[in-house]
């Protein structure tokens, strides 16, 4: 239990409850004066900061990374890690995860990831601030063409160009499913 503005936050893995420090023993079915009823008041996930629920973004060591593995094929995504790569994860167990590549002028993004259950609560921002601040030179991703406004959100817009390397894996991921490049120049700001 922490004290967050004024109020108790109840943690438990499938909810969070939030209950008023004066109100913890009235009964639920009463209503006082102001409208507002007293005792629990649930709120929804999506509402909650990532502090609220502990889980910062952080490098994995090289003994972690094949939890970031399992967590991958947990939620049945084909993403392989490079052994060159770089793992990020939010949570414990993961609820997010991304990996970054060092590539020919820049930096690759793959794999990012949010568990279902965690979505629109702005893990991946969080993680993709955390992974890619202070990094020099570009990032590049390739992407669905529907999650492109997701990504533009956060400060990438569509490649010019690639590095020979990544170019070649386009066209071949190409063959099979409608993808698109996008880059994000120089360094992220501040998570």
């Amino acid at each position: 239990m922490s004290f967050v503005g004024g109020l108790f936050c109840l943690r438990a893995c499938d909810s969070t409850k939030i209950q008023r420090p004066d109100e913890r023993s009235a009964p639920r079915h009463h209503t006082p004066s102001n409208g507002f009823p007293r005792g629990r008041i649930a709120i929804r996930r999506s509402h909650l900061t990532t502090a609220m629920l502990d889980l910062e973004p952080r490098q994995l060591r090289a003994e972690h990374r094949p939890l970031l593995q399992r967590f991958y094929r947990a939620q049945q995504s084909r993403t392989r890690i490079a052994p060159e790569a770089e793992c990020w994860a939010i949570g414990s167990p993961i609820a997010a995860g991304l990996c970054l590549t060092a590539v020919e002028g820049g930096w690759w993004l793959t794999g990012l990831l949010v568990h279902p259950a965690r979505r629109r609560q702005g893990l991946a921002p969080c993680i993709v601030a955390a992974a890619l601040h202070d990094r020099a030179g570009p990032t590049w991703l390739f992407c669905h063409p529907d999650l492109s406004d997701f990504y533009r959100r956060l400060g990438f817009r569509e490649a010019d160009e690639l590095p020979a390397c990544l170019f070649t894996r386009l066209q071949r991921y190409r063959r099979h499913k409608r993808l698109v490049a996008l880059m994000h120049e120089g360094k992220y700001p501040t998570p």
